[in-house]
This record gives C-alpha cells, structure tokens and sequence, in this order.
C-alpha cells in the first residue's frame, strides 16, 4: 500500500481530480485497518517523506468530503489528519529539521483553513472565530500578512461580518 501512496499526484492528475478520492479513501481505511504498523513502524522511519505525503493526501481527502457536502464525513477525515499532523511535527522538531518544521506548520495551517470551512458550513460560530484567528497568526508569523487584506480577508467578511453579523465586524488583527 505504501507504494500506491508515496507520490502526491496519481498518474500525474491534479490532486484534486475525483478519481484520485478513491486511492486517498483507500489510504485513509489501510492507515485506519492497520494503525500500529503505520504509527509504530512505517511513520516513525528517518526522513519519512511517506508520512508527509500521506498528510498531504488526507487533507485532500478532506478537503474533496467537504466541497461535496459530507461534514461529518470531513471532520472524521480530519482527525487523522491532525493526528497525522502532529506525528509529522514531533519527528521534526526531534530531528530538529527546520524545513520539515516549516512544513509541518503549513500542514497545520491548511488544516485550520478546511477546518474554518468546515465550521462555517456547519454554523459552528466560536469555532469560525477560533480556526480563522489560528489562520492569521500563522500568516503573520509567515511574513504573509500581505494575504490577509487578500485571501483571507475575504474568508474574514463572510466568516465574520456576514455569518455572524455586524457586532464582530471591529474585531482586529491585534486581538489576535
């Protein structure tokens, strides 16, 4: 199974393409299936590019669950994907690899960001607050701060202004 799964891209699609859900869901039940000899053998090898990729492909999973509706699904989805996270993040910092840390946290980023829209589709208020505001600190902490006038500004306004009303409007970056 790991082979199947060790390249982002399937047969070079987008990662996206609805045909790739199907290898992802399969990775997502074989790391489910088999949770020790992921967890104790294959995800704690050095240099684990596996363990990256299959985040990767999960938060796609995901990402593809929620854009056809099925939150639930999605959170499920999800909570493998934080774990899956968090492993990665840990093998980092022991191995005190700086890209991997990096990288680690811009998993960790565009998991709030499925998480915020998740939270939004589901009219879960505090948690809408709670993920967006986690996905301005990383940009600011990024040096991205450029984005959110941009991106996330515009997640800002529906998230906030438009889904909550107009007395969270005033809410700014240094509450942060």
């Amino acid at each position: 199974a790991t082979e199947r799964f060790h390249s982002r891209r399937i047969a070079g699609l987008s990662a996206l393409h609805p045909s790739c859900e199907i290898h992802y869901q399969r990775l997502l039940d074989d790391i489910r299936e088999n949770d020790d000899v992921y967890f104790k053998e294959i995800f704690l090898e050095y240099k684990n590019i596996f363990l990256e990729n299959a985040t990767g492909n999960i938060g796609t999973l995901a990402t593809m669950q929620r854009q056809r509706g099925d939150v639930e699904v999605a959170l499920d989805t999800l909570k493998m994907h934080k774990r899956l996270i968090s492993l990665f993040y840990d093998k980092a910092v022991e191995k005190k690899c700086n890209d991997a840390i990096t990288c680690a946290k811009g998993l960790t980023y565009k998991h709030n960001i499925i998480r915020l829209n998740v939270a939004m589709q589901m009219g879960q208020e505090k948690q809408i607050l709670s993920f967006f505001r986690a996905i301005c600190r990383h940009e600011i902490n990024a040096g991205k701060d450029k984005f959110i006038h941009g991106i996330t500004g515009l997640t800002f306004a529906e998230a906030v202004g438009l889904r909550l009303g107009r007395k969270y409007i005033p809410l700014t970056l240094p509450k942060l």
